[in-house]
Parts: structure tokens; C-alpha cells; sequence
């Protein structure tokens, strides 16, 4: 019986019968951990167990991060896009943007806190308890006809993770902009010098 067994850490059992396959959630296990485990069954007879195998449950990480074209161009904001690919294992507490005036790319910062840094012309984020998937904010105080760099970035009790550097550039001042759609349902906007002549 393994339940007579000390040197197992964790016994984990199921309620299957017959022949065939069956899956047992191991939870509970430490990250960057190395383990063995054996399946074992019962019957009336007695207890059976399989093949010793082995295997390393993954470690605890910063977050990885993709940063997304932004969307809503327009004179003086747009729509910044991110989304976190994986949360490392943890929560994710703070995430956002660093933004850059320019065209030339900047070089990924590493696990650093963007507050850290003075390459940047503005920090857009927000800070909660959030998970992987998909994040939008609003990027605005742009100057109309400027090129931007910026990069998405997110944080865990890990570091900081930043994703890849994406360019743009405002609307001209003097040229009308329409937005039909936005995420909070159907809506229109129009910016720029609008000039109506008979």
C-alpha cells in the first residue's frame, strides 16, 4: 500500500476502475522542482505500480510580453495594445507602456523598472491584479505629426518583462480623423480642421 510508504513526498489516488487509461492532477508541487512518480493500481489481489518517471515542474519567471500595433491613430493619442503570453507563474501587479519620441528603436530594457529610466517620454500603466491575455490603454498629450516609439511591459513579484518595440506616428493636425467602433460599443469621433463649402 503506498499510504505505508514514507519515502513518497505526495500520494495522489483516483476512482477510476477498469482497464485503460487514467489522469491524476499533481498539484501542489514547488516550481523548478525535479520529481519522480510512479502509477500504481489496486485490485483485490493487491497493488501494482508502473515505470519510474521523471520530470521538472517549471520555474518561477518575470513575465513575457508582446507589445501590438496600436490602434485609434489619431492627432494627439492612440490606443496602445499589449498582451501578456505568460504570467510566469504569478500575478501580474502592474502593466503598461513606455513611450519614446522618435523613429529610431530602443533597445529592450531588461528586468528594469521603467520608472528607472530617462529614455522615456511618457509612462502609460495601471497597477492590480491581473493575469495573461490581452491589455489596452490610452496613450495621450502626443504631439500631432510625430513619430513614437513604445514598448509594452508588465511586472510579477519577479521583475519586470517588456515586449517589443512598435512605432508610430500621429495624424497630421490639419487632417480630419474618423473612428466607427471602439471596444465600448459603436461610436464616432472626428478631429482635425473640418472645412464645409458650398
Amino acid at each position: 500500500d503506498p499510504d505505508t510508504q514514507v519515502i513518497y513526498s505526495l500520494v495522489y489516488n483516483d476512482t477510476a476502475t477498469g482497464t485503460g487509461t487514467f489522469d491524476v492532477n499533481l498539484f501542489g508541487l514547488d516550481p523548478g522542482t525535479d520529481y519522480r512518480y510512479r502509477a500504481f493500481a489496486q485490485n483485490s489481489e493487491g497493488f501494482s505500480y508502473g515505470e519510474d518517471i521523471g520530470f521538472t515542474t517549471d520555474p518561477l519567471s518575470s513575465p513575457t510580453v508582446s507589445t501590438l500595433s496600436p490602434s485609434a491613430v489619431l492627432i494627439e493619442s492612440v490606443q496602445g495594445r499589449g498582451n501578456v503570453t505568460d504570467d510566469g507563474g504569478l500575478t501580474i501587479t502592474r502593466r503598461g507602456f513606455v513611450v519614446a519620441t522618435g523613429t529610431e528603436a530602443f533597445s529592450d530594457p531588461g528586468d528594469i523598472d521603467p520608472d528607472t529610466q530617462t529614455v522615456y517620454s511618457m509612462i502609460i500603466d495601471e497597477s492590480g491584479t491581473f493575469g495573461e491575455g490581452s491589455f489596452s490603454l490610452l496613450i495621450s498629450d502626443l504631439e500631432p505629426d510625430t513619430g513614437y516609439r513604445y514598448r509594452a511591459f508588465a511586472q510579477n513579484s519577479e521583475g519586470f518583462s517588456y515586449g517589443e518595440d512598435v512605432g508610430f506616428t500621429t495624424r497630421d493636425a490639419h487632417s480630419p480623423s474618423m473612428i466607427i467602433s471602439g471596444e465600448e460599443g459603436e461610436f464616432i469621433r472626428i478631429e482635425g480642421t473640418i472645412r464645409i463649402e458650398n
